[in-house]
Formats: C-alpha cells, sequence, structure tokens
C-alpha cells in the first residue's frame, strides 16, 4: 500500500489554521484537513521545532496557542520529528538517512508533546525558555557574522551580494567543515569515542541540512545587509525537519528566500494557499 504524502507546516503555515479573528474559512480548512487525513489521503508532520515556537504564542494569546496547539497534536498524532541531535543519533547507527518510523519520536516523546499542549502552564514554561533562546541566538548569530566577515575580508572577499556568492560557490567544502566541527564537539552526545575516526558528514544528513540552511542564510544576511531576528532561530530547525517530508507550507518570504538558494532541496515548496488547493482536491 502507497503511505499518503507526507506535509510539514511550519509556524507561519500552522497560524492560518487559526487566525487571530476567527474565520468561517479557517474553519472550513481545519475540517477538510482533519477528513483527508482520517480518510489516509494525506499525512501531517510535526515537529519538536514547530511546538516549541508555537509556544512562544502561549505569552501574546494563550487561548489561540492551546487551540492551534492541541489542534496538531492531534492531527499529527505519532508523526513528530525529533530534534536534530536526537536524529543525528539515529542517523549515524543506521549509517543514513533514516526511513519509515524511524524518522519518528519515541511514544514516550511524542506523549510528553501532548502532556504539555495540556497543561498551560508547561506551555508558558516553555515559551519562557524558547523566548529566551531565541535572544541568545540572536547575540551569538551577531557575533557570529561579524568573525566571518573579517575572515572573508582577510581573504579579499566583500561581505556584499557579489561577495557571499562567491563565498557560496565552495558551499559543500565549506559545510562540510562545520558538520565536521559538530560531530567533534558532540562526540559524547553522539555516541563517538574518543579514540573513533569522525564518521563522513553524509551519514548525519539532518545535521547538514541543519548547517547547510544556516550557510545559506549567512549568504542571504549578509549579502542583503538584514539583521537576524529571533524567529530566525527556528527556521534552520523547520527545514532540517522538513527534509524528511515531501510537501513543506509556508508563506514566510525570508525562510523561502533562503531555501531558494539551497539546490536539491528534497521537497517540494508549497505556500499555505497551494497547500489548500491540494486539500480541495478530490481523488
Amino acid at each position: 500500500m502507497t503511505p499518503p504524502p507526507e506535509f510539514y507546516l511550519d509556524t507561519n503555515a500552522a497560524s492560518y489554521l487559526y487566525p487571530h479573528h476567527g474565520s468561517r474559512e479557517a474553519s472550513r480548512i481545519r475540517s477538510t484537513l482533519k477528513r483527508r487525513i482520517s480518510d489516509g489521503d494525506l499525512r501531517l508532520i510535526g515537529s519538536f521545532a514547530l511546538f516549541d515556537e508555537l509556544a512562544g504564542i502561549a505569552h501574546r494569546d494563550p487561548n489561540r496557542y492551546w487551540i492551534l496547539a492541541f489542534f496538531l497534536t492531534e492531527r499529527v498524532r505519532g508523526h513528530i520529528l525529533m530534534p536534530v541531535l536526537e536524529t543525528s543519533q539515529r542517523e549515524l547507527q543506521r549509517g543514513g538517512l533514516l526511513e519509515g518510523r524511524e524518522r519518528f519520536a519515541s511514544v514516550k516523546l511524542v506523549n510528553r508533546v501532548r502532556a504539555t499542549v495540556r497543561r498551560r502552564s508547561a506551555a508558558m514554561d516553555v515559551g519562557d525558555q524558547m523566548y529566551a533562546d531565541a535572544q541568545e541566538f540572536v547575540a551569538s548569530q551577531e557575533e557570529t557574522f561579524k568573525v566571518i566577515s573579517n575572515e572573508l575580508h582577510e581573504k579579499g572577499i566583500e561581505p556584499s551580494k557579489k561577495g557571499m556568492e562567491l563565498w557560496w560557490s565552495r558551499a559543500n567544502e565549506l559545510i562540510d567543515e562545520w558538520v565536521r566541527k559538530h560531530l567533534e564537539s558532540s562526540r559524547s552526545r553522539l555516541g563517538i569515542a574518543d579514540s573513533a575516526p569522525l564518521p563522513p558528514p553524509s551519514s548525519v544528513p539532518t545535521a547538514r541540512r541543519f548547517y547547510e540552511f544556516h550557510m545559506a542564510r549567512l549568504v542571504r544576511i549578509l549579502g542583503d545587509g538584514k539583521k537576524v531576528e529571533p524567529g530566525d532561530a527556528y527556521d534552520a530547525r523547520h527545514y532540517a525537519a522538513a527534509c524528511y517530508s515531501q510537501f513543506l507550507v509556508t508563506d514566510d518570504k525570508g525562510f523561502r528566500r533562503v531555501i531558494d538558494l539551497i539546490p536539491d532541496v528534497p521537497f517540494k515548496l508549497l505556500r499555505f494557499t497551494e497547500f489548500v488547493d491540494l486539500l480541495n482536491r478530490k481523488g
């Protein structure tokens, strides 16, 4: 039996399911989505990144967060992709890409997500931590960008659009270098013995996708003269998770612009309206 197509909605797309002001259209979309999933026509994929970022809504609009997060946990069921580190651990054990149920978190971890959603105080705690993490991310990324800008200047490369395109031309080599540094610094957490040689970057495709996105975003931000935003903290995690689905749904312009720079992404990128059009198709 052919498995149904799998869709990953980032926080931007998921928020359309429950807009700030209720609408009949959003209610109809939710009903159609629920029915199509129940009929086995499609599968909705979630991730820890999605539910972590959604917790940030709990501070601004607790009721909206609760009904949206509850709706999503009921629709994704046990299809919640693991965080980057845990996914990398499994990929190392397998020697590459995961398949089927291997991609998803254990029942214990899924139940932990569901319990957090059901306890508003727990969601608020997660939201507090996510806010603090996002602020720390912005500070660390700005520092990283300064270091890289100085390195580029030393090599005679201006951090302009043209200069960053030149830097991106050797992206594969640089991404592999970043992944090796990640593997070296995460030996104990990934279960790699101190005396063992490092596995090749290809053995941890999720970590490689994660750093691939970070590098592409670096090219966009420095090349376009943009600033790092707190919401950027989740984009790499969403991207890495979505690589284990067939479709990524988002209307986030900055997110899409970074993805457009990356060749050979393993999913099809959809806007929310395109996703709704697919929902409404018969057969």
